[in-house]
């Protein structure tokens, strides 16, 4: 029921990130990188969430986003609320094939996804690298990063 439940998950995500990277591919393409584009910035959503049997290691790298964006506890739930930063491994592995992750920003909320611990690691850097500060705040870039390659990207 739960392996079920976590394709069926895991499917819904792949979908919405393959209409995602398809409605993006022209804004990819022109831009390299954030800073020689136009780039949308928003205040994260002040809410870190993860699943209620996350590792330590998952949790502390829950606490340092946590930490980043001002917020004093991580929470947990058996599902994502959407609400919220939620940080989760999805086992995503295909061989062949290569582990990887997936960050999505928007003003309601972030989904930080990647295949194992080493990879929500990077994730989580990458999160990080992307925040800046303005006036005050925390920000965060709206759209799509990953470690993936996205079709259209030379």
């Amino acid at each position: 029921m739960r392996t079920t439940h976590s394709l069926r998950a895991f499917a819904a995500l792949s979908a919405f990130f393959a209409l995602w990277s398809w409605l993006c591919v022209s804004a990819t393409v022109q831009s390299a990188s954030p800073e020689q584009a136009s780039v949308d910035f928003t205040r994260p959503f002040p809410i870190v969430m993860v699943p209620t049997m996350a590792g330590d290691e998952h949790r502390q790298l829950a606490d340092v986003v946590a930490e980043l964006i001002g917020v004093a506890r991580v929470q947990e739930s058996t599902t994502n609320p959407v609400c919220c930063i939620w940080l989760e491994i999805n086992h995503y592995t295909p061989n062949p094939g290569s582990p990887g992750y997936t960050i999505i920003n928007q003003p309601g909320g972030s989904i930080i996804t990647a295949s194992n611990i080493a990879q929500l690691r990077a994730a989580v850097e990458r999160f990080k690298q992307s925040a800046r500060q303005n006036n005050g705040h925390v920000e965060v870039p709206v759209g799509l990063m990953t470690s993936y390659p996205v079709v259209g990207e030379n």
